[in-house]
């Protein structure tokens, strides 16, 4: 009779249930600690209701965190106006930001701030936090931000809108 064959079961079992222990603990973890990935947009997930989302925020679909534990740094009044990428409202190369990243929701372009800037609209987005990622022509003062949007017709949509800005 081999022993080594009765143990191995034995083990292989036990490393299966601290696995399973670690993995659960883990998202215990991530789910109560701030975690964010830096280069990766934090967007509210479409497929929560807007009552289940006020709470959450996600960092590429996978890591739901409350959303209190953005500290916001500061608050400034500014306008607010939507872009998308066309020849005349960017340059020869619209899909690229200045920041050297393809367009995607969630970014935008601000004169006033460093690239990889995190800030959220309260009264427009209350959920949603947006990343410069791009720059506007430089008769845009620092009071203004813009925002991407996939088609020149929901930026037009959008409009101008005068309101608060919290930079986390």
């Amino acid at each position: 009779m081999c022993t080594s064959s009765i143990w191995g079961g034995k083990w292989l079992k036990l490393a299966k249930t601290s696995l399973k222990a670690s993995l659960v603990m883990g998202l215990i973890l991530a789910s109560s600690q701030p975690f964010s990935l830096a280069d990766e947009p934090l967007i509210v997930p479409s497929n929560l209701k807007p009552s289940d989302s006020s709470q959450l925020i996600t960092t590429d679909q996978t890591f739901l965190l409350p959303l209190k534990l953005q500290t916001v740094k500061e608050r400034r009044w500014v306008t607010v106006t939507g872009y998308s990428s066309t020849v005349e409202e960017t340059d020869e190369d619209p899909f690229i930001t200045a920041s050297g990243k393809w367009v995607a929701d969630g970014f935008v372009a601000s004169n006033a701030l460093p690239f990889g800037t995190q800030i959220r609209f309260p009264e427009l987005f209350p959920n949603k936090i947006f990343i410069v990622e791009d720059r506007m022509n430089q008769r845009y003062d620092e009071e203004h931000v813009d925002i991407w949007f996939n088609s020149k017709e929901l930026a037009k949509e959008f409009g101008v809108k005068y309101t608060l800005m919290e930079i986390l």
